[in-house]
């Protein structure tokens, strides 16, 4: 790796200096260890029997889970909690899988996570079919032996989806494991420092990874702040939650084509709610342009 530390953090997000933006869930030390490393992660002292990592000027932050799908779950609810993560913020359950094939240290995206025990799936992420290979993945409770079926085998991702999915939006949840055993290779072979090294010879890939994860991140923060003007104009006249709700979906859609416009003055001559909604109704069905986006 070079020696200065990966640098995949736009202009846009560096502004936001304390927002975290990537989460990381990994069930071991082992596996969190080159994360920790390369984005010299800090210590975070929680007074818990959770771990936790972070670094703010990156806009990182991680937590060590434990095995099993409940300690997952419950890792992923406590990050979001303790650090009051936005909305924005990408979730990746990073970590060791088997799988029914060779070769040993391939990172796969898995698009699709399922538990047998549960009779539930998910799907989660964007797909970065360019980047990486994907396949299914299967979260069972206890170790696989005996490899089945095609996909991979592990045992937090079912609990990280389900709970990061109330978190965000599922195009930002992310599931990518490494391939540590197989039919002809055991889980005996695994060590720490094994799983390191998996880890290690695949950060150039989850590097990759990394710089399109955060550019669909500080997209979805953009897309989810509420510009001043629009606060402001509400601060001046009232609106219900009804109203505020149709007013912000409206401004959305006239700002698309009035770039240059701004809401400046308009409680002067616009004293409710209903006539500011209605001033952008007409404003909108005005233009043609904006008829087109529509």
């Amino acid at each position: 790796m070079p020696s200065g530390r990966l640098k995949i953090l736009t202009m846009e997000s560096k502004k936001n200096s304390h927002v975290y933006l990537i989460c990381w869930v990994v069930a071991l030390r082992a596996e969190a260890t080159p994360i920790i490393k390369i984005f010299n992660l800090q210590k975070i002292q929680t007074q818990t029997s959770f771990s936790i990592y972070a670094n703010q000027e990156l806009g990182h932050a991680l937590i060590i889970s434990g095995v099993g799908a409940i300690k997952s779950a419950a890792a992923t609810s406590f990050l979001k909690a303790y650090l009051n993560i936005g909305s924005f913020a990408a979730w990746i359950n990073l970590g060791i899988a088997g799988y029914h094939k060779e070769p040993i240290g391939k990172i796969y995206q898995a698009i699709k996570v399922s538990s047998q025990e549960h009779c539930r799936t998910f799907f989660p992420g964007f797909r970065f079919s360019k980047i990486i290979e994907h396949t299914s993945l299967l979260s069972v409770t206890k170790a696989e032996l005996e490899y089945k079926k095609p996909a991979l085998y592990d045992m937090e991702a079912f609990g990280f989806c389900e709970v990061a999915s109330a978190f965000s939006c599922n195009e930002l949840i992310f599931v990518f494991k490494i391939v540590s055993d197989t039919p002809k290779s055991s889980l005996e072979n695994l060590t720490k420092s094994v799983i390191e090294d998996l880890v290690n010879n695949n950060l150039s890939t989850i590097n990759q990874l990394l710089s399109e994860i955060n550019k669909l991140s500080i997209i979805e923060m953009e897309r989810l702040s509420i510009p001043q003007e629009v606060t402001e104009l509400e601060d001046l006249i009232h609106f219900s939650r009804t109203n505020s709700i149709k007013f912000r979906n409206l401004y959305k859609k006239w700002k698309y084509v009035n770039s240059e416009k701004t809401l400046k003055g308009l409680h002067l001559s616009k004293k409710t709610a209903k006539e500011v909604i209605k001033f952008l109704e007409e404003d909108i069905s005005s233009n043609k342009s904006t008829r087109d986006y529509l």
